[in-house]
């Protein structure tokens, strides 16, 4: 017994076989898909803490579907209604940002320092370095870090004087113009 087709028909009902079946198998994996996401339907982001004790969260309707204030509506009720930290709750919190190490919100152009080129100061943008102020606070211990995170030869940052260059250009601009 032969299996293969052999007439213009055979061919045709086998083709019409395997698009059916297709057909199936994509609609139950369609229908699949979307039953798992209605299952885990979570809306991403959106997290209510509820751990304070006597604390209920309400909704209270504040618009009628015109948009307009509906009559009576306590605004009052929807403020912050949690009792502020006292302050002995903060006599042991350390600030953790150091003041000296403060960057500016305006970017530098970081190619002003010999050693650093387009592809570099990318790099450093991506990791976080967009000022000046920031290379000249350097430590050792930062200095490393980068060189690791920036997979450049391990002495380029105080071969090149990055951070003496950055502290003079701090001091006068137009040292290295």
């Amino acid at each position: 017994m032969d299996i293969l087709p052999v007439s213009l028909y055979e061919y045709l009902a086998l083709f019409l076989l395997c698009f059916v079946s297709f057909l199936i198998g994509w609609f139950l994996r369609g229908k699949k898909r979307h039953t798992a996401a209605v299952a885990d339907d979570k809306p991403s982001g959106t997290t209510i803490d509820i751990s304070v004790p006597g604390k209920m969260v309400r909704a209270v309707q504040t618009r009628k579907r015109g948009g307009e204030a509906v009559a009576g509506a306590d605004f009052r009720r929807l403020q912050h209604t949690y009792d502020p930290l006292p302050p002995e709750a903060f006599e042991d919190v350390e600030p953790t940002d150091d003041p000296s190490k403060k960057t500016s919100a305006v970017r530098d152009d970081l190619k002003r320092i010999n050693g650093i080129g387009p592809a570099i100061e990318k790099k450093l943008n991506k990791i976080g370095i967009y000022t000046l102020l920031q290379i000249s606070n350097f430590t050792r211990e930062d200095i490393e870090n980068v060189a690791k995170r920036l997979e450049s030869f391990p002495k380029k940052i105080e071969k090149e004087q990055w951070v003496e260059q950055a502290r003079a250009l701090l001091n006068d601009p137009s040292e290295y113009e």
